[in-house]
């Protein structure tokens, strides 16, 4: 082998090698596309993002492939996630914010998790197999937060998601009886008197056969 073959050899073997981990960069760069979007009172949405490089338009282009390693505890430290950062502007104090994400094949799971800008898990959703959506509601605060999709098992799919500023329950209002309440007039209520209760009580007595009750032990301190 001349000197020159073997140059080219291996100037043949860098660029291969170069190319791969190029590819491996890129596919550990992945993430969601667009990368980011904001919802708000005047802008409302809702907002889409695709899995991978897949464009909006189609999030099927792209098909994605992997497992959690730890199907009992899955995280972001053993599955792959993909994070969306989603911004929420100015919104009225009952707004809420919807959250979703949805893909073809129900027999994939993908998880969906929400943190706020302290990092904090704040929503989720997690349904499992089989099924096709996932999906979250926040209160209308505005901040910044993390929307990751946890690739929990999935086979050759993509997914999309869609966030969506909506307009929460609206306040009760009391309400009052004018000119107060009104009561009945008082009525007043009289017992019987004694001694017609005493002279029930002896007819009772003398109707089953017995002695006049003034003189039956028993019933003294009642007639007397």
């Amino acid at each position: 082998m001349t000197r020159a073959l073997k140059l080219e050899i291996e100037a043949a073997v860098v660029l291969a090698l170069l190319a791969v981990s190029l590819l491996c960069l890129a596919q550990s760069l992945a993430a969601q596309t667009p990368p980011s979007g904001m919802v708000s009172s005047t802008s409302a949405g809702p907002i889409t993002w695709c899995g991978g490089s897949a464009a909006p338009a189609n999030c099927n282009t792209v098909a994605q492939t992997s497992a959690t390693t730890s199907p009992l505890s899955p995280s972001c430290s053993n599955s792959k996630c993909e994070t969306f950062t989603l911004t929420v502007g100015a919104a009225n104090a009952t707004d809420i914010v919807k959250i979703g994400i949805s893909w073809v094949n129900p027999a994939n799971d993908f998880d969906l998790h929400v943190f706020d800008s302290n990092g904090a898990q704040i929503a989720s959703s997690a349904g499992g197999a089989p099924g096709n959506t996932e999906q979250v509601t926040i209160p209308a605060v505005a901040g910044t937060y993390s929307v990751k999709v946890l690739f929990y098992t999935v086979a050759a799919d993509n997914y999309k998601g869609t966030a969506t500023l909506v307009s929460g329950p609206s306040a009760r209002t009391a309400t009052y009886v004018s000119g107060g309440i009104t009561f009945s007039p008082n009525v007043t209520v009289k017992a019987p008197a004694a001694g017609f209760v005493h002279d029930q009580y002896r007819c009772q007595l003398f109707s089953l056969g017995q002695a006049d009750p003034r003189q039956h032990p028993a019933t003294r301190e009642v007639t007397e």
